[in-house]
């Protein structure tokens, strides 16, 4: 799964976001049986549903798919949201989380005591890639960030990087999982 991601901050503190994702393999197939007969209005309403969990007032703008009737390995599906107040103020600063498209999220089914039973973690993508970038409004200027996260284990490889340039934040984002059986 590769998605890329292209974020504009608005000086009205709102957030306009263009996003492409692209799924091969077990993932494509996935999205071709979710979605081949489904109607377009019903994918926009499931997707928007989607983006409310994160961010409740969002609106969607685009939506479109292409590759489900294909036989080609990919599947794409591009779409543009726009969400209001994303900035936050403090103290004459505006605050913001990176929009990565997923959140970390702890998973319950992790114990944080020592296991005494294998766990199975399936998930369809051996490998996530999200590229993003994010436009500062005129005459913001960014103050504090991680440039490089990396984390290991024997499941998995995760790791984030960030730039900045010219009032564009450039980030990448990575995760391998490298068994099932943990």
């Amino acid at each position: 799964l590769v998605r890329n991601k292209s974020v504009k901050l608005l000086a009205d503190n709102s957030m306009q976001a263009t996003i492409k994702n692209t799924r091969t393999g077990a993932l494509a197939a996935s999205n071709r049986n979710s979605y081949r007969d489904k109607p377009l209005e019903e994918s926009r309403k499931t997707l928007h549903e989607a983006i409310a969990s994160s961010y409740t007032s969002a609106e969607l703008l685009t939506f479109k798919f292409s590759g489900l009737n294909s036989p080609d390995s990919s599947v794409v599906y591009e779409y543009e949201y726009k969400v209001p107040n994303y900035l936050g103020d403090a103290a004459g600063f505006k605050i913001m989380k990176l929009p990565w498209t997923d959140d970390l999220q702890a998973n319950s089914g992790f114990a944080p005591d020592k296991r005494t039973y294998d766990l199975i973690y399936v998930n369809l993508a051996n490998f996530v890639k999200e590229e993003i970038t994010v436009e500062l409004p005129p005459g913001y200027d960014l103050i504090e960030y991680d440039k490089k996260t990396e984390y290991a284990s024997s499941a998995a490889t995760y790791s984030m990087e960030l730039s900045y340039r010219n009032g564009i934040i450039y980030g990448t984002r990575t995760i391998e999982y490298l068994k099932w059986d943990i």
